[in-house]
């Protein structure tokens, strides 16, 4: 990892190094020459933004006589939140939609997902960073209010919520009343027929 700042000081509490920390070059290393024998502490005092050391990030280490260097490793992880998308529907939040098709990208990853009983798509340990959270589809007769997509911000330690919102898929229907004559062409009564002509979506 480039970038890290690493704090080295002697048994004595004294730094070592020309400035308060050395900073890890392209290969993830910062190399200390010519150190008088001893023991050393060696902290990791600062990681990259999206980076987390994996233990304290302080060790302990005895530097001996010798021409091969003294080495340590530290690791880091990346720092990860949670995103919670709910689809639900207009005009009456407690109905979920079950199977809605939910893709979520970003920060090198890309999946899809079906909403579940609650209407949900839970995506934990997600690094944190901006996804794109996009409704590919829903159940028939559904439509998503507004737009299908939007981008949400994933923080450490922490869930980032979204809702969207669906209607039904509406239609006309008309009603045509025509007249039945008898022989003589008196009116002996009316028939309603009901014609689907034009049921289309709104």
């Amino acid at each position: 990892i480039e970038g890290a700042k690493v704090e080295i000081k002697d048994s004595n509490g004294t730094i070592v190094t020309t400035t308060p920390t050395v900073t890890t070059d392209a290969n993830g290393q910062v190399k200390v020459e010519k150190l008088p024998i001893g023991e050393y502490t060696v902290t990791v005092k600062e990681v990259p933004g999206d980076y987390k050391v994996t233990c304290d990030g302080i060790d302990t280490q005895v530097v001996e006589e010798t021409t091969t260097p003294t080495k340590y490793e530290f690791e880091v992880t990346k720092k990860v939140g949670h995103l919670l998308v709910t689809v639900t529907e207009q005009g009456d939040a407690t109905k979920k939609i079950v199977n809605a098709e939910v893709n979520v990208s970003g920060e090198g990853y890309n999946k899809n997902f079906k909403t579940n009983a609650n209407g949900q798509v839970e995506v934990k340990n997600l690094p944190v960073g901006e996804y794109k959270v996009t409704v590919n589809s829903v159940p028939d007769n559904y439509k998503v209010v507004g737009d299908n997509f939007d981008t949400e911000k994933v923080n450490e330690d922490a869930t980032t919520a979204y809702s969207f919102v669906v209607t039904k898929k509406v239609g006309n229907l008309t009603v045509v009343v025509t007249e039945k004559n008898n022989k003589d062409n008196k009116i002996d009564c009316y028939k309603i027929i009901v014609g689907l002509r034009a049921i289309k979506e709104q």
